[in-house]
């Protein structure tokens, strides 16, 4: 199958980013509905990721909370986790496509 391009991505993401400003978050789940939208187009996980992180951005959707770290000294910092997701992608299905 061809790839979509950006608009085709962005309208069938629409209605996930719509549940995710009306809730002002977003959860795994949403993140999986998301790949399931795009899923079987052809893209790579980089690919994928970008388009995730652009969905993300547009939501305009904040995560701030506590990030520990592994050095005493430095303690617990507050920080800006919206993007975290990005780390464990992998970990989702749907993410690595066979043909």
């Amino acid at each position: 199958m061809a790839a979509l391009n950006d608009i085709q991505v962005a309208e069938k993401l629409l209605p996930i980013e719509k549940r995710i400003r009306n809730m002002n978050n977003f959860s795994r789940a949403d993140v999986q509905d998301s790949l399931n939208a795009i899923w079987g187009n052809g893209y790579s996980p980089d690919k994928k990721k970008e388009i995730l992180k652009d969905m993300i951005a547009r939501t305009g959707v904040k995560n701030i909370g506590i990030r520990t770290l592994y050095t005493p000294r430095a303690g617990l910092t507050e920080g800006d986790k919206t993007m975290d997701f990005l780390s464990d992608l992998m970990s989702y299905s749907g993410v690595k496509e066979r043909y």
